[in-house]
């Protein structure tokens, strides 16, 4: 009867080294999934800038007041003219400069920077309009 039951499953020694080999690969693996996802979590913040510029200087057009944006450390500060915003990112960390977007839509200065691994990356704001350089 012992025999009968012999062949089927796994035993207990085959069980763990799968699970040796399952866990030296996560392990060798698991930090390069963490930097993928944060470098993910970077670009999506900066289009979330990018897109903020965008609709404050489309506000600002249409509403035909001016904005100011501070950038410091992680966040974003937005001075409308009734009101202020305070926006932290997770992944950003910007170096410090202030911006106005007048009525025209055009913004100063027309690139923000971010610093990371010790670097500083400069971002471009694409102006809303063409003639917005006035």
């Amino acid at each position: 009867m012992m025999s009968h039951f012999r062949g089927s499953g796994f035993s207990l020694i085959e069980l763990m080294v799968v699970m040796a080999i399952m866990a030296v690969t996560l392990s060798l693996t698991g930090g390069l999934v963490i930097k993928s996802v944060d470098r993910q979590q970077r670009m999506v913040e900066t289009e979330r800038v990018k897109e903020l510029f965008k609709n404050l200087s489309f506000r600002a057009y249409y509403s035909g007041s001016e904005s100011k944006i501070n950038l410091n450390g992680n966040r974003m500060k937005i001075a409308l003219a009734d009101q202020e915003q305070v926006i932290e990112f997770k992944q950003l960390t910007f170096v410090a400069q202030e911006f106005r977007i007048n009525n025209m839509a055009s913004i100063k200065p027309s690139e923000f920077s971010v610093i990371r691994d010790d670097q500083i990356i400069p971002y471009q704001i694409e102006s809303l309009y063409e003639n917005s350089t006035r």
